[in-house]
């Protein structure tokens, strides 16, 4: 019996030992896991940390080369299109000079036009000087009467085919020594004189009666009177003390934009 107690408290020491001895091996084991596994997370939390910050920064420089390429080439497609406008004002503005030249009043002579009005009005012309594009040839003759000066401008080519020409009645200066009436009456017969030219599709009868209708009309300054006849354009304008009729080609009126 003693014999069977004793074995029987060997046993329960025994197995006391044991289960505090498992007791504290989990407990070392449980430390030497979290030990073990603890400083992996802490070294691969920085690492894609930076891996996150590399391709953020690789980003930002991907969108800024990214910007930098296209305003590159939007300069590069805005500089084509500058030249291939340019290129095209230009070719049109040399074109324009060209059908100015060629925009004659066909078969009007500038000598026709000058030898006229010399023998019907006494006008004096300077003879063509070349302007940037056009010759200019200028009549002016003072009428001792009345004191008003009439002017002619002639445009030509170079060959003396004429574009178009301009009659002006210039009173400003006698305009407190002048009636108006007299005025209308230098304006009726010195813009009748043109009905004395010819040239091809001009038509006598209607330029006449446009002339004759219009002449007493315009010298409200402002108003202008126009038509066409055969190949001409025709305008009419002023004051009371200044006058201007233009004969222009039809031509040459729609290559100034007119």
């Amino acid at each position: 019996m003693v014999i069977s107690k004793i074995q029987a408290d060997e046993a329960q020491t025994l197995s006391a030992y044991i289960s505090t001895k498992s007791s504290n091996d989990i407990d070392n084991l449980s430390q030497t896991t979290n030990t073990s596994i603890n400083p992996q997370k802490e070294q691969k939390a920085p690492q894609r940390h930076d891996q996150m910050a590399n391709k953020q920064k690789n980003s930002r420089w991907w969108l800024i080369w990214s910007v930098i390429f296209i305003v590159l080439l939007y300069g590069i497609l805005n500089i084509d299109q500058l030249q291939d406008t340019t290129s095209t004002v230009s070719s049109d503005s040399n074109q324009s000079i060209i059908s100015l030249e060629q925009a004659t009043i066909v078969g009007l002579m500038e000598s026709d036009i000058t030898t006229l009005l010399k023998n019907k009005w006494n006008l004096s012309f300077t003879g063509s000087s070349k302007g940037e594009t056009l010759y200019l040839n200028l009549g002016k003759y003072k009428d001792p009467a009345s004191g008003v000066m009439l002017i002619c401008d002639i445009y030509e080519n170079s060959s003396g085919e004429v574009i178009w020409f301009e009659l002006t009645i210039d009173g400003l200066s006698v305009e407190n020594e002048v009636d108006p009436s007299q005025i209308d009456q230098i304006a009726n017969e010195f813009f009748k004189t043109i009905c004395l030219l010819d040239y091809l599709g001009h038509d006598t009868e209607q330029e006449f009666n446009w002339i004759n209708t219009n002449y007493i009309l315009a010298k409200k300054e402002g108003d202008i009177y126009t038509t066409t006849i055969g190949p001409v354009k025709y305008n009419m304008y002023g004051q009371p003390y200044f006058r201007v009729f233009e004969i222009i080609s039809k031509d040459a009126d729609t290559s100034l934009g007119n």
